[in-house]
């Protein structure tokens, strides 16, 4: 639907757009008219530490955005989004943007729709962005859509957006999304027909250390005969969506999914005469061709491919109760300290005070406080907000202590605040962790990255 706009009443002239919700009219402006100035205004901020990909046009680049700033291609500089391996409830429960508003003025797409505000995407996007990061935006906040992300984008001067004569297609996108999990051995959080099938392969593949710990980091990109073998798990299961098979015959459409299972399997005996051993050993990156490849141009689908256009938003967010899968175990409970009483320096004992300067150290944090976020919202019923992601575990466990005793104070609550969740001691050699109050227990996997981090930072100090 078109939305409604005018030549502006006031002084300033411009253009009005209508509001159906309230029968008023407000000043307004088009993305495209102002994407060069919030593209300056952000590269005043800073730059990406790793390039990115640019469009056809002049100005058809990603605008700074400081939170993204280290993200990269390479495996080693993946979002950190980009590790879990499966949504959890609390990933749904995202606030609604509201409208996008700068220097006064509505901001429109080329429909004359409002622009919605959210604050997980940069503030222009390139037409020929990455699926690694159109996964991540998609990923932090589900109620983001592909008309969301492609407003950010500029203006094909060929023709206009309605008339599907635009810079990038719906389709063009989720397939970037595709092509990147396939590659990395990602699950799509947003249900498909068929992801169960993709699912039992990549759980075929992925150690149970990590599933239990929900992460794939430690894990590689797959190779390409395990890529072919994804692929192959639904390959003309749904020819209905598939521009390669829908027109083929039954008969056609098992001889299309028996010379892909022939391309597998020769892939496969490529593989294994180049690179004898184990299929699968984990590991964070690969000698196999093409295991660090990143998403290529923007080709045409693959047969048996499917692509989801729609914009529907996600299913309603899913309340994390108190009996919540994060662990099992009731360590000993200890006091929590406060940054104050522990000095960050190179003493193993004072990491739960030392600020995140690693991507692996602010990766493990977000782990260790799964449970603290747990405990506010099973407190409150909200989810906490953002932590300082390159704080120190005391400061990050202190913003949502803060946080918590700010919401009952908004809320009337009298008396005491609970003390959230917190650890107050890790040892990963003993495999030792204490809570105050009881927390979770660690699973394999937790001790495994823990260890990791601790001699990424220390050294081997294993006593």
């Amino acid at each position: 639907m078109v939305g409604r706009i005018r030549p502006g009443q006031g002084p300033r002239g411009g253009i009005e757009w209508f509001n159906p919700a309230t029968g008023t009219w407000h000043p307004a402006v088009y993305h495209d008219d102002i994407r060069d100035v919030l593209i300056a205004q952000q590269a005043a901020l800073g730059r990406y530490r790793h390039a990115r990909d640019q469009g056809p046009m002049p100005n058809d680049i990603t605008a700074y955005k400081p939170e993204h700033e280290d993200w990269g291609k390479k495996r080693a500089h993946w979002p950190p989004i980009l590790f879990q391996y499966e949504r959890t409830p609390v990933d749904l429960i995202r606030p609604r943007a509201g409208i996008w508003i700068h220097e006064g003025a509505v901001v429109l797409d080329i429909v004359n729709d409002p622009v919605l505000a959210y604050t997980d995407l940069p503030l222009t996007i390139s037409s020929a962005e990455s699926g690694i990061f159109l996964e991540a935006y998609f990923r932090l906040n589900q109620r983001i859509t592909y008309k969301d992300v492609r407003a950010r984008m500029p203006q094909d001067p060929r023709g206009d957006w309605d008339g599907g004569v635009d810079l990038i297609r719906p389709g063009s996108l989720s397939m970037r999304m595709t092509r990147f999990r396939e590659m990395g051995g990602l699950l799509s959080w947003r249900q498909k027909k068929g992801s169960e099938a993709l699912k039992r392969y990549l759980d075929s593949l992925i150690p149970q250390d990590l599933r239990d710990l929900n992460t794939t980091r430690g894990f590689r990109n797959l190779h390409r005969y395990e890529t072919a073998e994804l692929h192959l798990e639904n390959i003309g299961a749904f020819a209905e969506r598939s521009r390669g098979v829908k027109d083929l015959s039954k008969e056609k459409r098992a001889r299309v999914r028996d010379a892909a299972r022939k391309k597998a399997e020769k892939l496969k005996e490529e593989f294994l005469a180049r690179m004898p051993g184990e299929k699968g050993a984990s590991e964070e990156s690969s000698s196999e061709p093409g295991a660090e490849r990143e998403d290529g141009p923007d080709h045409g689908e693959e047969t048996g491919y499917s692509t989801d256009e729609t914009n529907d938003p996600p299913e309603e967010p899913i309340a994390a109760g108190p009996g919540s899968d994060i662990g099992e175990g009731n360590p000993e409970a200890g006091s929590l300290a406060t940054d104050s009483e522990l000095s960050v320096t190179d003493d193993p004992a004072n990491f739960l005070g030392r600020p995140a300067t690693t991507v692996s150290h602010r990766t493990i944090l977000l782990n260790l406080l799964a449970a603290t976020r747990l405990s506010f919202l099973n407190h409150t019923g909200q989810e906490p907000p953002p932590t300082t992601p390159t704080a120190s575990y005391i400061q990050q466990w202190l913003e949502l202590q803060e946080a918590f005793m700010m919401y009952r104070a908004s809320h009337g609550i009298q008396g005491d605040t609970p003390r959230l969740v917190g650890a107050t001691e890790l040892d990963p050699y003993r495999e030792r962790v204490r809570w105050n109050p009881d927390g979770p227990g660690l699973s394999p996997g937790a001790w495994v990255m823990l260890r990791s981090v601790f001699e990424e930072l220390y050294g081997n100090n294993e006593q």
